[in-house]
């Protein structure tokens, strides 16, 4: 055995790489494997990395079997001595080296047990000679473990698809022009989309058959290339989604982008109803972007961000206009020192991080001087994070790199046990309950069991075995979740079109209460109409040559309930008309995108429902709001890292200050004190909790002085006042409410949820002068984030049988709207009904998505509500309602849109219940949203202390207000693009409130990354996948919305096969020769070595570089250009992450986030501007080829 070493920089303690190269005499090789191996080389048997600084230390066997006579890879055991944690993998291949079956199996019989087992699966791969292809080059059939198969065809010439049948026999055409460039797709439905090409200076020369519509441009600045795509409805039909013409430079880079996008609906001036929105980009000698463009109409100036370079590359300065900073221009300012990036926003906040020569981050420290410090395992991610006042948390790994332990200053001790593919198969809590899961041959979740709740998923069939399509012969739901099961009665069935669209859910609910809920197409696949289980029934309208949603009509009677009537160039809502004649007029800041001011009212009078005005400070955070209705004016200020620090309230009517509202805070995030509330007392010392809430001294109200206590997991279990009532709280073993009760007042509510632990019934039992009232409410996705949907309340007032409403609510592309209540029966077969016993309540709302009044369907003001800063209801003239004493009646939902549980002064967020008394959640956030964020690691706290600025859309994650539901559709401060600069603000709201950072265009750079390894995922403590509803529904209408239960899986498993390590993929250069000789050579080149050779080369710069970016790109796909043609020296990955990817790279770090490998060869990560995807860029010395890399996942 002979060690090489490698040492990637100099400076103490730094990490040392050892490789283990093994040769003959081991017995997980056969002999004629050993003979074969001692002619090609050593396979790679051990990397073990020791870390001296922490000692942590970690070791990963890898075992190769090599065919003698060809070379190639036949099989592959992972940790072949650590049975928990042991896989093999064994490739056939055919005559031309194509790996045709994988085999993916536990080791050897009796090494694996418990969790540590999975069920064997077998990928298979046929490259058999097609119409257009010849056999050994192409695939023609992929089949998945669970035996869904994908037929393909490809273009022998140019080595791209044109025919592609999915699993259930849908199949996608695609065509090809003279030079191998996409022309035309034909989707399964019969859509169609087209692309045209047009060089600016050849008139006539263009390839394509399809029109150029009006208003295209036919050239831009710079641009030698545009390209042209029209979807339409069929061959030659219509157009019936947004037209897009991109152009290119003579570098093949994207320098203006124009969509053609509703700008404005009835009435509007012959032809202003739809302009051409574009983006333009422009980049500098060095081919860097140097200023990129807001969205804006034809006609209308553009607004640019600008970005300022170092003679390293690295943006020192990114600007935009904006009228609220200082100069009219919103900076951000980047310092580089020896790994260290110090950042300067708009405010002059200061913030620094350090990083290790991996370039891992090591230490934030904020623009409050206070330190956060981060330590890495040898193998996997983030090892221990320690906060500005020394508590720790710290996460351990098992031998595989799974997370095996957790231990968290506020959440206890977790623990959790992954199978060696790295599926999560238990975790045991703090309380010890323990959850298991399985998962079928596809990684899909098929059973979750919680001590009080055990759940099943389906998926291509029923339980019984039965197909989920509509038809009973049909074979389209394969993929599709079709069952969801829970042992507490609900019952969840799906039903799929041929086109294998979602048309009808039935959802059982207690003794056999059915929810039918049901979806129809048009003819391009959008949602044309959705029935509720009541037979109410909303049809969809949208622009043909846009492709926009501009109308929902009540069905059958065709009343019109919401007009889309005048859109920005951002997308942003400038007009909207209700069915009652109510019209919302919202302004925006030309510069910014920021809204200015909100008015509805009905036509003529626009102020006379809602007026309200808004201003922002240089990082685009409110600093004045005024409601002009009621007189109210509020000034509000943050302190250096952006928490929310005082609010003053005037009542201009009565031109007196009414509210002067402090609010401090500690290191932690933890509010210290509310002027308003009390002092705030938390837990030190050694292992107390340091974000628990102990007790509020000074607060009145419900509950004087109140006192807190907790379970292990976290969550409060009650809340005493000292003037004698008293809360107390029950949790679910998955930390969701089982029951809230108030002992003043004798309220309780108990909840039951869903497979995904999703709410499904809600009932409050309170007592009234003696009498017992109960109301049980069933719900069917209670989720605020675009889909809430459906509720039927039962209430009983003593004895016999209870009064039933049904409640709808009704979206658009910015959440829920309208309010229609009845009390009919369900529908076992819904069909649409004009419901004559309806009542309409319309929903006006704030910059945050809050409803800030109800109006019927005669335009009469129902109720008005307002809020404090932190969501606590108040009155309409700004005064404090100290005994929580105001309950809605309209409805009970409220600030930001969430339901209000207003008998006990709670909101509920779904997945978690938030108090807004005290501006804290009752129960840890099982994630931390931002890794880098010092802030976001109180579990507790709402969106880090910054309730203006930011929601939370579901109980996990804020974000900013107009990605959903508000009336805003700006950022707020928080940067977006992609990697050569973004094309909103800077400045995250709150979150990283320093700005970009060291790259354009990363809100994050480090936790959008990963930092080497470690993600968003690692901090969580309840990592139990859910196969659930997802959190950010599409924005368009789709079958997800529009039902109100999104879909509970992704798409079908792909059916790709993994690749042999050693093994280059066929498509890489249309040549399975070339892999093989490239692997046989490769192998010769090191078997070949001498003793000393074998070190010397392993201290050769050139060597070890060459052979890390050839390791990085073995067994990729090539990246096919816009004409479907291989782009030298790029390719695509599948599997794993970009910072896996560049982790992998030797070198040392560069305070610019970059890597300098041993040959000088830089590398670096990025977001492509052409496709989106995260890309490892590696720029070679000359002589070399350049690399990038883009991953998809």
């Amino acid at each position: 055995m002979r060690q090489g070493v490698f040492v990637p920089g100099a400076q103490r303690g730094a990490a040392r790489q050892a490789i283990t190269w093994g040769r003959c005499g081991l017995a997980h090789l056969a002999t004629a494997g050993c003979s074969f191996l001692l002619a090609l080389g050593p396979s790679l048997l051990q990397a073990q990395v020791v870390e001296p600084a922490s000692q942590l230390s970690s070791t990963r066997v890898v075992v190769y079997e090599r065919d003698p006579l060809t070379g190639v890879v036949t099989a592959e055991t992972t940790q072949p001595d650590v049975a928990p944690h042991c896989v093999r993998r064994e490739f056939t291949h055919d005559a031309h080296g194509n790996v045709t079956a994988t085999r993916e199996r536990n080791c050897a019989s009796g090494t694996a047990s418990g969790t540590a087992a999975f069920d064997t699966r077998v990928h298979q791969t046929a490259y058999a000679a097609t119409a257009q292809s010849t056999a050994g080059i192409y695939p023609s059939s992929r089949t998945n473990p669970a035996g869904h198969g994908q037929q393909l065809e490809y273009d022998n010439a140019w080595g791209s698809p044109t025919r592609e049948t999915d699993p259930n026999g849908l199949s996608t055409t695609h065509t090809q022009d003279s030079l191998g460039r996409r022309t035309r797709s034909v989707w399964p439905d019969g859509r169609v989309t087209n692309w045209r090409y047009d060089y600016c200076n050849a008139q006539g020369t263009s390839s394509g058959s399809v029109p150029v519509p009006s208003g295209v441009a036919p050239c831009a600045p710079r641009a030698v290339l545009r390209v042209l795509e029209v979807p339409t409805r069929g061959e030659g039909g219509p157009i019936n989604g947004a037209v897009r013409a991109t152009y290119f430079d003579p570098q093949g880079r994207e320098v203006q982008q124009q969509t053609l996008s509703f700008a404005a609906g009835d009435g509007a001036a012959p032809g202003t109803n739809r302009r051409w929105a574009t983006v333009r980009t422009e980049y500098d000698v060095a081919g860097r972007v140097q200023r990129k463009s807001d969205p804006f109409f034809d006609g209308d100036t553009p607004v640019y961000t600008r970005f300022t370079y170092d003679a390293l590359g690295r943006t020192t300065l990114q600007s935009k206009p904006s009228p609220y900073a200082p100069g009219g221009l919103q900076q951000t300012a980047h310092r580089y020192g020896p790994r260290k990036v110090i950042s300067v926003n708009a405010r002059g906040q200061q913030q620094t991080r350090e990083f290790d020569e991996h370039g891992r981050i090591l230490r934030v420290i904020d623009a409050l001087a206070q330190q956060q410090r981060y330590h890495f395992s040898a193998w996997a991610g983030v090892h221990l994070i320690r906060d500005a006042l020394g508590h720790t948390t710290q996460i351990h790994y098992d031998q595989g790199g799974h997370k095996a332990r957790m231990v968290d200053p506020g959440m206890g001790t977790w623990t959790y046990q992954h199978d060696p593919l790295g599926q999560l198969r238990a975790q045991t809590s703090p309380k010890g309950q323990t959850a298991t899961l399985h998962y079928d041959t596809l990684g899909r979740m098929v059973q979750r069991t919680e001590p009080d709740l055990v759940s099943h998923w389906h998926y291509d069939t029923t339980a019984s075995g039965a197909s989920c399509a509509t038809s009973a012969t049909s074979t389209t739901s394969k993929g599709q979740l079709c069952e969801a099961t829970a042992d507490n009665q609900y019952r969840r069935l799906r039903q799929f079109d041929a086109w294998g669209r979602l048309v009808q859910e039935r959802t059982t609910l207690d003794a056999g209460t059915a929810y039918v809920s049901q979806l129809h197409y048009d003819a391009d696949s959008r949602v044309a109409r959705q029935t509720w289980p009541t037979g109410l029934a909303v049809d969809h309208l949208y622009d043909g040559p846009t492709g926009a949603l501009t109308e929902l009509r009540l069905a059958p009677s065709g009343q019109s309930i919401w007009k889309r009537q005048g859109n920005d160039a951002r997308g942003q809502f400038t007009q909207v008309w209700y069915g009652n004649g109510a019209q919302t007029l919202n302004t925006y800041d030309s510069q910014t995108g920021l809204l200015q001011a909100s008015r509805a009212g009905p036509s003529g009078a626009p102020t006379t429902l809602i007026d309200q005005a808004y201003d922002y400070n240089p990082l685009g955070h409110l600093s004045k709001r005024s409601d002009h209705r009621h007189g109210t004016e509020e000034i509000f200020t943050y302190d250096e890292l952006n928490r929310l620090t005082r609010s003053l309230l005037n009542n201009t009517a009565r031109a007196q200050l009414l509210r002067n509202i402090a609010y401090g805070y500690d290191a932690l995030g933890n509010i210290s004190s509310n002027s308003e509330v009390g002092t705030y007392t938390y837990a030190r010392g050694p292992g107390a909790r340091p974000h628990a809430l102990l007790r509020i001294d000074g607060q009145a109200g419900k509950l004087a002085n109140p006192t807190y206590t907790y379970d292990p997991n976290g969550n409060v279990l009650s809340v005493a006042g000292t003037n004698g009532p008293q809360r107390s709280h029950t949790w679910t073993s998955f930390d969701n409410p089982l029951s809230f009760s108030l002992s003043q007042g004798e309220v309780q509510v108990d909840f039951l949820y869903g497979p995904e632990h999703q709410r499904i019934r809600e009932v409050k039992r309170k007592a009234t002068e003696g009498v017992a009232s109960q109301k049980t409410v069933h719900v069917l996705h209670p989720d605020n984030e675009g889909a809430l949907y459906f509720e039927r309340e039962v209430t009983q007032a003593g004895p016999g049988t209870g009064q039933a409403e049904n409640r709808h609510y009704i979206s658009a592309e910015k959440g829920a709207f309208l309010l229609i209540t009845n009390a009919s029966a369900l529908q076992a077969s819904p069909v649409a009904t004009t419901l004559t016993d309806a009542e309409q309540r319309y929903w006006h709302k704030d910059h945050l998505g809050s409803i800030v009044a109800s109006t019927s369907a005669n335009m009469d003001v129902i109720e008005r509500m307002a809020y404090d800063p932190f969501g606590k209801r108040r009155h309409i003239d700004g005064s404090f309602d100290q005994t929580g004493s105001i309950d809605a009646s309209s409805t009970n939902r409220g600030f930001t849109g969430h339901e209000h549980l207003d008998e006990l002064d709670f909101i509920h967020m779904n997945a978690r219940v938030y108090d807004p008394d005290v501006g804290r959640f009752l129960s840890p956030d099982p994630t931390v949203p931002e890794f880098t964020n010092p802030q976001a690691y109180n579990r507790y706290a709402y969106t880090i202390n910054n309730p203006l600025n930011l929601v939370d859309r579901n109980g996990f994650a804020h974000t900013s207000p107009g990605s959903d539901g508000g009336e805003s559709n700006s950022s707020n401060g928080t940067p977006s693009g992609d990697g050569n600069g973004p094309s909103g603000g800077s400045g995250d709201a709150g979150g990283d409130s320093i700005g970009v950072g060291p790259k354009p265009g990363d809100k994050d750079t480090l936790a959008a990354t990963g930092v080497v390894g470690t993600t968003v995922a690692q901090l969580s403590l309840r990592t139990v996948p859910v196969p659930g509803i997802p959190k950010t529904p599409p924005k368009t209408p789709s079958q997800a919305d529009a039902m109100g239960v999104p879909p509970t899986v992704a798409p079908p498993a792909p059916v790709q096969l993994p690749t042999p390590p050693s093994m280059v993929d066929s498509l890489r250069l249309a040549s399975p020769a070339w892999g093989l000789i490239h692997d046989i050579a490769t192998s010769i080149s090191w078997g070949a070595l001498t003793t000393n050779q074998v070190a010397s080369d392993e201290t050769n710069p050139q060597k070890i570089s060459d052979d890390a970016v050839n390791n990085l790109t073995r067994g990729l796909r090539p990246e096919l250009d816009k004409r479907q043609r291989m782009v030298r020296g790029h390719f695509v990955s599948d599997k794993g992450d970009a910072q896996e990817s560049f982790n992998s790279l030797p070198g040392e770090m560069g305070p610019n986030d970059q890597k300098t490998l041993p040959d000088k060869s830089v590398a670096g990560i990025h977001t492509s501007t052409t496709t989106g995807l995260t890309t490892v860029h590696v720029n070679r010395p000359p002589g070399r080829q350049d690399v990038k890399v883009r991953h998809t996942k």
